[in-house]
């Protein structure tokens, strides 16, 4: 009795492992089957003589079954493999759009009221339109001559301040 135990449980995990480019619920399935053929055979052998072979044998397999189809679940989860492909799968289109110029450049820092960090007096507001910059975070390679490309990472963009209310003489 022994030795059938051994030889299902080699037969069980032969079956298991042999079989690695099916899909997780294809593995569980055939993880149920099996076990609920193991479960079986464990059944009948283990039926005492004076009980029914049959009714030993149904709750075997059902038990073998459920208990392979839990672990099945538990062993040939994909989820997270498939959470870890989107993540790739997103970060190489990003890669792909930078790459064929398809996105703008996210502003880094930026200043839009002061170009030297202090307000303009009331006064001088009608007068003067205040300069801005800001700063980009950019990821280009840029071809100079034939065997040279230059990495980018950074843009500045400065706009100077304009005298907007002085009359031109």
């Amino acid at each position: 009795m022994e030795s059938i135990k051994k030889g299902c449980i080699v037969i069980f995990v032969t079956l298991l492992s042999s079989c690695s480019t099916m899909s997780s619920r294809d593995k569980t399935l055939l993880s149920m089957g099996v076990g609920s053929v193991v479960g079986g055979v464990l059944g009948s052998i283990t039926t005492p003589d004076d009980e029914n072979t049959g009714a030993h044998v149904a709750m075997g397999a059902g038990i073998g079954a459920a208990v392979s189809g839990v672990a099945g679940l538990l062993l040939f989860d994909s989820e997270h493999e498939m959470k870890e492909r989107e993540k790739q799968i997103e970060v190489l289109k990003a890669e792909v759009k930078t790459l064929n110029g398809e996105t703008e450049p996210a502003a880094q820092s930026s200043s839009s009221k002061e170009l030297f960090g202090k307000d303009l007096p009331p006064e001088m507001k009608k007068l003067i339109r205040p300069g801005e910059w800001q700063l980009y975070e950019v990821n280009n390679w840029v071809k100079n001559g034939d065997n040279t490309i230059i990495h980018e990472d950074k843009i500045f963009k400065m706009t100077p301040p304009v005298l907007t209310g002085v009359s031109k003489q």
